[in-house]
């Protein structure tokens, strides 16, 4: 559940970050299908998905793990 939730916070977290990778690649990705965007506006636009998928990840692994803890530990 940690490698899964670090997973999710570091896609974002390279996203959001117009200097990384990420951001950069995104960029790369949508100028070749025809779209120019600015990192910035890229980064703007990431920031509700970034919280809801955060928001949504943590819900589902707090909800996990009250399920096993009441598996295994009762």
């Amino acid at each position: 559940m940690a490698a899964g939730m670090e997973n999710v916070t570091w896609f974002f977290g390279q996203v959001l970050f117009v200097g990384g990778s990420g951001a950069i690649l995104v960029q790369n990705t949508l100028a070749g299908l025809g779209y120019e965007v600015e990192l910035g506006s890229l980064a703007a636009v990431e920031i509700p998905v970034c919280i809801t998928a955060t928001v949504l990840t943590i819900i589902y692994y707090y909800l996990k793990d009250k399920y096993m803890l009441k598996k295994y530990y009762k």
